[in-house]
């Protein structure tokens, strides 16, 4: 329901994925961006990307979504509603994994306890509210007085300690919901979980 004159859809991806992408101009109307290397990490492909959104047109607000996430009919419309008052949101991701039985159970609700209580905790308790992997907003003119590094690889979470560094708050919203898979094995998720622990131990010390 959202009108598409005010939609520009905006993929970017590594060099020599541009063709299996463009197959999606078909169904919806959209821009590719191929940076000119073949791997690149995801901070630095980002950042890449916003500088050429911003440089190709005036856009009233930059939505980031992850390859694979789902969104209902209304998410950009909840967006676009919430973003009005605040100049940084975070929606509400559910995340599903592959891991099946009652691991499955037990990581989907343990990412739901996170973005639940803890996020929404948080944000209603006046304190720093986390950019997750996905489902965030951001208005260009923050991402235009602070960029996202050039050559570095900083990613989401980091972002976030510099926003709230700069008194730019981060707006939780629930009603702007991403649903994802985690593809990742048992072990990969531990692994991770122990890295995202470390980082944000090391963030924290940092800044």
């Amino acid at each position: 329901d959202y009108p598409v004159s005010k939609l520009a859809i905006h993929i970017a991806c590594p060099n020599g994925l541009a063709e299996d992408v463009e197959k999606l101009r078909s169904a919806i109307p959209l821009r590719v961006w191929q940076h000119p290397l073949a791997s690149v990490p995801e901070g630095q492909l980002m950042a890449w990307t916003i500088d050429r959104v911003l440089a190709s047109g005036n856009p009233g607000l930059l939505v980031f979504l992850k390859p694979g996430d789902m969104v209902k009919p209304e998410f950009l419309l909840n967006v676009a509603s919430k973003a009005y008052d605040h100049p940084v949101i975070q929606g509400y991701v559910a995340t599903r994994s592959y891991f099946g039985g009652a691991l499955n159970a037990w990581v989907s609700l343990a990412s739901r306890l996170k973005n639940r209580i803890q996020v929404a905790g948080r944000f209603h308790a006046g304190l720093h509210v986390p950019l997750l992997a996905t489902g965030f907003a951001i208005r260009p003119d923050v991402l235009e007085r602070l960029p996202f590094l050039r050559n570095g690889e900083m990613d989401n979470t980091e972002y976030g300690l510099i926003l709230a560094l700069k008194g730019i708050p981060i707006a939780w919203s629930p009603n702007v919901v991403v649903y994802r898979r985690d593809p990742r094995s048992w072990l990969n998720w531990v692994g991770d979980v122990s890295k995202d622990v470390l980082e944000r131990i090391r963030l924290t010390l940092a800044y």
